[in-house]
C-alpha cells in the first residue's frame, strides 16, 4: 500500500507480522469506471492510497516515511554488453498501456537455494523490481536501457555465502546477472525509503 518492501518496514507491534486477516473489498461502478481511465502507474497510486485509508480507518494506523542511510546497487551494462534480446512484440500504444496486451509477463519460481526467473515484454525495471526483491534494499538503473526484452535469469543465492556447498547448477546472482543477461552490479551508498508505524491496533470485528 505504500510502494516500499516488507523488509523496510519499521515499528509496529509483534502482531503485524504473525498475525494474519482475510479482508474483502469491493469498490462501486464510478470507481471502476474511474480506475480504468488511469495509466497502470496512476492506477496502482490510487488504489494504494486505497489500501492506505483502510489501515488507517480499521487499524488506526498512523506511519511516515523516513530516508535512512543504506548500501544499496548500481545495476550497469557489463564491459561486453547486455545480453538482453528486444521483444518481438511492437511497443504498445497508449491505449493498450492499460490493457494487457501492453503490460510484461512474469514469472517466478524459487526452492530453497534457486531462482528461475523469465519475462517477455518487460522492461528494465522488471529486472531491478526482481533484485530489489533478492538482495533486501534500492537498485538503481544506469543501463540506460530503454526497450522491451524476452530474458530468462536462473540464479541459486546471492553470493557464496548463500550456498557454501554449490551443489545448483546454477551460478549465484552477482555472475548470472553478467553471464545471462550482460548487466553488472556494484555497491554504493545511498538511502533508502522506510515506512515507520508510529501507531497500529488490532481491528475490531466486524
Amino acid at each position: 500500500s505504500y510502494g516500499i518492501d516488507f523488509f523496510h518496514l519499521v515499528g509496529g507491534e509483534s502482531w503485524i507480522k504473525s498475525d494474519r486477516y482475510d479482508i474483502k473489498a469491493r469498490s462501486d461502478s464510478s470507481t471502476d469506471a474511474f480506475l480504468a481511465s488511469l495509466n497502470d502507474e496512476k492506477a496502482t497510486l490510487e488504489k494504494q492510497h486505497m489500501v492506505q485509508v483502510l489501515l488507517a480507518t480499521r487499524f488506526n494506523m498512523k506511519a511516515h516515511i523516513e530516508l535512512r542511510p543504506a548500501t544499496i546497487y548500481i545495476l550497469t551494462v557489463a564491459a561486453n554488453g547486455p545480453k538482453l534480446h528486444l521483444t518481438d512484440t511492437p511497443p504498445p500504444s497508449s491505449e493498450e498501456e492499460s490493457a494487457d496486451g501492453g503490460k510484461p509477463i512474469t514469472t517466478s519460481s524459487s526452492s530453497a537455494r534457486e531462482t528461475d526467473f523469465t519475462a517477455k515484454n518487460a522492461p528494465i525495471t522488471s529486472v531491478l523490481n526482481q533484485l530489489r526483491g533478492a538482495l533486501g534494499t534500492d537498485v538503481k538503473d544506469n543501463t540506460g536501457l530503454t526497450g522491451r526484452y524476452d530474458f530468462t535469469l536462473h540464479f541459486h543465492g546471492v553470493d557464496a555465502d548463500s550456498d557454501p556447498r554449490n551443489e545448483s547448477q546454477w551460478p549465484i546472482l552477482f555472475t548470472a546477472l553478467q553471464q545471462q543477461l550482460g548487466l553488472r552490479l556494484s555497491r554504493a551508498r545511498g538511502s533508502v525509503p522506510y515506512l515507520v508505524i508510529d501507531h497500529i491496533d488490532k481491528p475490531t470485528a466486524n
